[in-house]
């Protein structure tokens, strides 16, 4: 008997990921807020898009706001983590 072993996908969370779950956090807050962090991060707030090396940054301003921010952070760290691995594991 063989086996095949097949390493699915999980896609990465991206920015609108981020924003969302910010947006429902911070409410009419938000906007101020998301505009600090990516200032933070050195990200544009109207970027599109992260690479893995802006999303490091990114969550890591997320995760110095507050508590409720670092549990969000280590959610998202987690997702992005299990994403690069199982990539590295599919070539």
């Amino acid at each position: 008997m063989t086996s095949t072993t097949s390493h699915s996908t999980v896609p990465p969370p991206t920015i609108d990921d981020f924003r969302l779950t910010l947006r429902r956090s911070f409410g009419d807050d938000f906007n101020s807020v998301w505009e600090k962090m990516c200032a933070s991060a050195g990200i544009p707030p109207d970027a599109r898009s992260l690479d893995d090396q802006q999303a490091d940054r990114l969550l890591d301003v997320i995760a110095a706001k507050d508590r409720l921010c670092h549990v969000i952070s280590m959610s998202w760290r987690i997702r992005l983590t299990a994403a690069r691995k199982l990539a590295e594991l599919g070539r």
